[in-house]
């Protein structure tokens, strides 16, 4: 089940997350600038980058949004 289609079902996001709809917009532009800062200096491996670089999101990717893997992360923990 995709996140979008969490907030349709009554329940059911507060349930996949254990976030309101309210919270989990609150923690998003955290989480999500925390990920794009550390995407800048540190390579998937873990390993620092010589340089800065530009986080990008490919098209075959199973997470195409932030919200995406915020909401798995979540998924995972609850």
């Amino acid at each position: 089940m995709k996140y979008l289609e969490w907030p349709k079902k009554a329940g059911c996001f507060f349930a996949m997350t254990g976030y309101t709809e309210e919270k989990f917009n609150d923690l998003h532009p955290y989480i999500k600038e925390a990920h794009e800062e550390y995407l800048s200096e540190y390579h998937m491996s873990g390993k620092r980058c010589k340089g800065l670089r530009a986080y990008t999101l490919y098209a075959n990717t199973p997470l195409p949004c932030m919200e995406e893997g915020l909401a798995f992360i979540l998924f995972k923990i609850n």
